[in-house]
């Protein structure tokens, strides 16, 4: 289920007072990644959201891991280099 329209108001980085890590990936990161490509717009550059997982999820969490490394090759890419 979406979170409900004023979490998406937020004005802090990730959503992070009113998202879980995974909700903000799933319903705005995705979401815009997806936007961008299908109107054939270049992707951010200089942008990184791996550090902000390694702090947000906890390292006990049982996709962290997997998690992390799909988020560092997003982080490369938008960095400009190849994953």
């Amino acid at each position: 289920m979406a979170p409900a329209p004023a979490a998406f108001e937020s004005t802090q980085p990730f959503c992070l007072d009113t998202l879980e890590p995974f909700e903000w990936l799933q319903w705005i990161l995705l979401p815009r990644m997806h936007a961008l490509l299908d109107g054939g717009h270049p992707l951010p550059h200089d942008f990184a959201i791996a550090p902000y997982y390694e702090m947000a999820l906890d390292a006990a969490h049982p996709v962290r891991d997997v998690v992390l490394i799909e988020l560092q090759r997003l982080d490369v890419l938008f960095a400009g280099g190849k994953a």
